[in-house]
């Protein structure tokens, strides 16, 4: 909702860009929150510093530390969200004790760690990007408004790494997002092109089938 209203607005007064305020400490926190739902290196990856070219995050190399101390320096006011506050939120309670944890008593420079991660495994993630879409490319049977064909036999030939994100790849190509596409939703389509049965059926989520 909230990036659907940034796009009517800049629509509306012709905005190019939209910057937005995330900033390193965010980062490590959304980094700590993947993994603590077992998300694989997209997720590890981060907040982009850049989403679909207009969407940009130009604090996102400064520390919350930083941007209060300019603040504070300058004079300028701002706003604290009531909802950094509220436990209730898992990102809450990653700030104000998972995060403070693992600082005091492993690593100091934590917030630049878990930074330096995402940094490292976004550049992975578009290294595998190219080798998803030839990948793609070499499977596709068919492609018409409605979906994507695809070699079962290719697809069960390739390494699992590549497997998994072929799959991805593919729903993408035909939602333009991957929301609530899960692991679990990958693995079974998998197991549907490996599995000894010529035919069956599953449903991902948004109305998107898969036949064999």
């Amino acid at each position: 909702v909230r990036y659907d209203f940034y796009r009517e607005v800049s629509a509306k007064f012709g905005a190019n860009k939209i910057a937005l305020g995330h900033q390193a400490n965010d980062n490590a926190e959304s980094v700590l929150i993947h993994l603590l739902r077992g998300t694989g290196p997209r997720g590890l990856a981060g907040i982009p510093p850049v989403r679909e070219g207009r969407i940009i995050r130009p604090l996102i190399d400064s520390t919350r530390a930083d941007i209060l101390k300019f603040l504070e320096k300058e004079g300028i006011e701002y706003v604290e969200d009531y909802s950094n506050l509220d436990p209730k939120y898992l990102r809450t309670r990653i700030r104000q004790e998972l995060l403070p944890s693992l600082r005091d008593n492993f690593n100091p420079q934590l917030a630049w760690a878990l930074n330096r991660l995402a940094i490292i495994l976004r550049e992975e993630e578009d290294f595998w990007s190219l080798q998803v879409e030839n990948a793609l490319g070499d499977l596709v049977l068919e492609r018409t408004t409605q979906g994507l064909a695809l070699s079962v036999s290719g697809l069960t030939g390739l390494h699992p790494a590549l497997s998994r994100r072929v799959v991805r790849h593919a729903v993408l190509s035909l939602r333009g997002d991957l929301r609530r596409l899960s692991h679990d939703h990958v693995r079974a389509v998998l197991e549907l092109a490996q599995g000894p049965s010529p035919s069956g059926e599953r449903h991902l989520p948004h109305g998107v089938r898969v036949l064999r």
